[in-house]
């Protein structure tokens, strides 16, 4: 894969991921992993890491606190770039049995 430069001749890893997350939606291969795709696996590691810090420990319920213990089990992850994006980016199952909270 080539590297987009930006006006100040920096590489511009956004355009670098937007490039392959578009090469992996093309692909034949939908069991891609890290190795084929490394832009758009961080990105999707992004996401989900994003999901499980959004989950919250606890929650008040009629003016007392209680614990949450969450696991996300599997989640369907949609990127988009822009908040007026018809498309995502990127599309994934994630699957994780981790236990996030209490």
């Amino acid at each position: 894969m080539s590297k987009s430069n930006n006006s100040s001749g920096r590489v511009d890893i956004h355009e670098m991921t937007r490039a392959e997350a578009l090469a992996a939606r093309q692909s034949t291969n939908r069991l891609a992993n890290s190795k084929h795709f490394p832009l758009t696996h961080d990105l999707l590691d992004a996401a989900a890491e994003a999901l499980r810090r959004s989950l919250p420990a606890s929650f008040m319920h009629q003016g007392r606190r209680y614990y949450l213990k969450t696991s996300i089990g599997l989640a369907r992850l949609e990127v988009f770039d822009k908040p007026t994006a018809s498309e995502p980016m990127v599309t994934s199952l994630h699957g994780d049995m981790e236990s996030i909270g209490h």
